[in-house]
């Protein structure tokens, strides 16, 4: 069981995936301890006009909305 810390995770594989960004950002946080930041992986679409998140990375890129969108890189989906 996860213990409840600065960063929030919802299943063991976000934990991996935060571990894994998170663990070179310890300066950033150091530097900036009253910043809160929640890593969740989530199977639905998250609201930016409802202000449920500030930052979203997802594959698809939104209908609408005054959004600032920059492309984070390429990938490829194998089996």
């Amino acid at each position: 069981m996860l213990k409840r810390s600065r960063q929030a995770y919802s299943r063991p594989a976000d934990f991996a995936l935060a571990s894994g960004l998170l663990a070179d950002r310890a300066e950033f946080t150091q530097r900036h301890p009253s910043l809160g930041i929640d890593l969740l992986a989530v199977p639905r679409t998250v609201q930016l006009s409802r202000r449920e998140a500030d930052i979203v990375i997802t594959l698809e890129r939104p209908v609408r909305g005054p959004f600032i969108i920059t492309k984070l890189t390429d990938y490829v989906l194998k089996l």
